[in-house]
């Protein structure tokens, strides 16, 4: 049994947060989805800082607060997919390419969990630097949507900086977890 923690509380309020933040997007009101995004951005710091704080850390936690990130950050690239900022159109590619980290990351977590491998699982400082570059990124196509701003050149090389901050941490990722896995699976054979 799971005990409820005001941590897991702030990650849940990211995670609910989503859609509103999504429906935002859609309807064009950057205010609410500059105002939104601050919100779970602020969950997503202090969730952990609480958790430390009040000595509340939990499996639970540790598995609940990456997939938080990954449902608001997927959320937000695929609806401004859709959406067409006035300041820059998110490419197809790069969508794809953050979809494909999100869901390799998620599904190398479920086959450790699954086959029960000996692999701790826990975030990377490069993931974590890669989830703050993406939420910068967003807030900057936010802002830059909500006060008219023209910063065009900015944008593109803020996208393609999160870009190879994806592609390392997804390469990361594959060799911290299929490589143990790899490792832990030959050990036994």
């Amino acid at each position: 049994m799971h005990r409820v923690t005001w941590a897991n509380g702030l990650t849940v309020l990211r995670i609910v947060l989503t859609p509103f933040l999504a429906a935002a997007i859609f309807a064009h009101d950057w205010w609410s989805a500059t105002l939104l995004l601050g919100v779970a951005g602020l969950s997503d710091l202090f969730d952990g800082l609480v958790a430390r704080w009040l000595q509340e850390e939990t499996t639970l936690g540790a598995y609940l607060d990456p997939v938080a990130d990954k449902f608001l950050l997927g959320a937000c690239y695929v609806a401004l997919l859709f959406a067409h900022t006035p300041c820059l159109v998110i490419p197809l590619w790069f969508v794809a390419l953050v979809l494909v980290r999100d869901g390799a990351i998620l599904l190398g977590a479920l086959y450790v969990v699954v086959t029960r491998a000996a692999i701790e699982i826990k975030p990377t400082l490069l993931g974590k630097i890669t989830t703050a570059l993406q939420l910068c990124f967003v807030s900057l196509i936010f802002l830059c949507s909500l006060l008219s701003l023209k910063m065009d050149s900015v944008l593109q090389g803020m996208l393609w900086l999160v870009a190879g901050f994806v592609i390392a941490s997804l390469l990361h990722y594959a060799y911290h977890i299929f490589g143990k896995v790899w490792v832990c699976g030959t050990k036994n054979m």
